[in-house]
């Protein structure tokens, strides 16, 4: 991240990464948020910001701390050269349903922080009970998916390894 020095920019988001020029996939390029997997952040930045919210569990914590960069100021940069590893599903293998309700719960959580909108208000009914039903075909998705048992036979295995970029 950088300081912003002016606003004339709108960044791009995680799905324009892809369809930039491959020529710009290599240099850094300004975007709304990166992935909490692989994040680097000023000192003075996160200070300035405070730290990730612990009120999100797991998911969206990362899109809602780039939210409050860009707020105050920073930027948030896709940096194509960085890279690390991050093992994909470790933290929520044993656990399916339960990230299934986090990620959703979160999402609702997102969406009441950043749009302050009352509980009752028609929007904010709207996006819960859309998430609501998108957590149940997920759960039940992920009741009948199939997948190699773990070694304890409980839970799918992770996905393992997987080389993440810093988006």
């Amino acid at each position: 991240m950088s300081c912003a020095t002016s606003a004339d920019r709108i960044p791009i988001d995680r799905s324009g990464i892809a369809a930039a020029p491959r020529r710009a996939r290599r240099s850094p390029l300004e975007v709304d948020w990166i992935s909490g997997a692989c994040l680097v952040a000023r000192r003075t930045a996160w200070e300035e910001v405070g730290l990730l919210d612990e009120r999100f569990f797991l998911f969206w914590e990362d899109a809602d701390w780039c939210r409050r960069f860009r707020q105050a100021g920073w930027r948030v940069y896709y940096v194509p050269t960085a890279s690390g590893i991050h093992f994909v599903g470790v933290s929520r293998a044993r656990r399916r349903l339960g990230s299934i309700r986090d990620f959703h719960v979160s999402a609702y959580r997102y969406y009441r922080k950043h749009q302050g909108r009352h509980a009752l208000h028609p929007l904010t009914l709207l996006v819960g009970t859309g998430l609501l039903a998108s957590m149940a075909l997920r759960s039940v998705q992920t009741l009948w998916a199939p997948g190699p048992p773990s070694t304890d036979g409980r839970t799918r295995e992770p996905n393992g390894p997987r080389r993440s970029s810093s988006h």
